[in-house]
């Protein structure tokens, strides 16, 4: 009895810092979307006119920040869509993943992605965690392993959510985890843990890394 009490509080106070993360996420990505960005887009179009009226268009350091300016708008926008994006509000987390691998895929990474299970909406914060977690893993691969292949598998069966993450790169020795993973690997372990889930990592240098997950949906 006791013990059952105690999961359920623990269960709650995960939930209120759950949704106090995506209220600040929502803040901050309307903060983004609608004030700063605007305000570049506003100096932008001050600057382009300016430029025509007084016939600079051949003043190089204006151009310069012309250019700048709208290099900064694109990221301040791309970094709203990141924290929270529309297409998990709005279409779930099946699209959301999607459109991650989408945006991350280039000429020299190719990211796979199967997705089973998930046309019906989940829990919020279970989509909302999951995304930060593929999210994290994908900013991961992109600025420490030097992927060029990534195969992403999001599955949900009756009650169990799997996932997993799967990378060529360059690979890490798992003995030092704590020492080198930094912020990244530590983010994605407390969200699992979050979610009472389990969690394994495994990876060798030169070998790429498996990050697999497995969480009991309530």
């Amino acid at each position: 009895m006791w013990n059952t009490l105690k999961k359920n509080e623990k269960i709650k106070v995960q939930n209120a810092l759950i949704e106090g993360e995506q209220a600040e996420r929502n803040r901050l990505a309307l903060e983004l979307h609608d004030s700063v960005a605007n305000d570049l887009n506003g100096i932008m179009l001050m600057l382009r006119n300016s430029t025509e009226q007084n016939n600079l268009h051949d003043d190089a350091g204006i151009s310069r920040s012309i250019e700048k300016l709208d290099q900064t708008h694109q990221q301040v926008r791309k970094l709203s869509h990141t924290l929270m994006p529309r297409s998990l509000t709005e279409r779930g987390l099946k699209q959301a993943i999607a459109d991650l691998a989408n945006e991350f895929s280039n000429g020299t990474l190719s990211i796979e992605i199967q997705l089973l299970g998930l046309d019906q909406r989940l829990a919020t914060g279970i989509e909302f965690n999951v995304y930060c977690i593929i999210l994290e893993a994908l900013n991961n691969c992109l600025k420490h392993a030097k992927a060029t292949r990534i195969f992403i598998e999001c599955n949900k069966v009756e009650t169990q959510m799997f996932v997993s993450i799967e990378d060529n790169g360059m690979g890490f020795d798992t003995s030092k985890i704590s020492e080198q993973s930094g912020i990244g690997l530590q983010n994605i372990t407390n969200r699992v843990k979050m979610m009472n889930g389990n969690i394994d990592i495994n990876s060798s240098l030169g070998q790429g890394t498996v990050i697999e997950l497995q969480v009991t949906l309530n």
